[in-house]
């Protein structure tokens, strides 16, 4: 967990490095927010340092039940994390 925001214009600052990449998820349940026009997951790569990223307002859990929630949950859970 980096950081937790609620809804509308909450703001954080992330202390990261170039090259760094992370996902957002719905906080508690660990559902990954997907674009829902295309039910791609919302994924950002750190290029340059004082990036911003907006989680946009129409990023939600998948409706595609296919769709793994928490990409990383095969690794996590070989390790008991998930």
């Amino acid at each position: 967990n980096i950081a937790t925001l609620e809804r509308g214009n909450d703001q954080t600052q992330i202390n990261t490095f170039t090259g760094h990449q992370f996902f957002v998820t719905r906080h508690g349940v660990r559902e990954g927010l997907f674009d829902p026009e295309t039910d791609t997951q919302h994924r950002f790569v750190v290029k340059s340092l004082n990036q911003e990223f907006v989680i946009p307002k129409t990023a939600a859990p998948s409706v595609n039940l296919c769709q793994d929630r928490f990409s990383i949950c095969k690794g996590e859970a070989e390790r008991g994390n998930c």
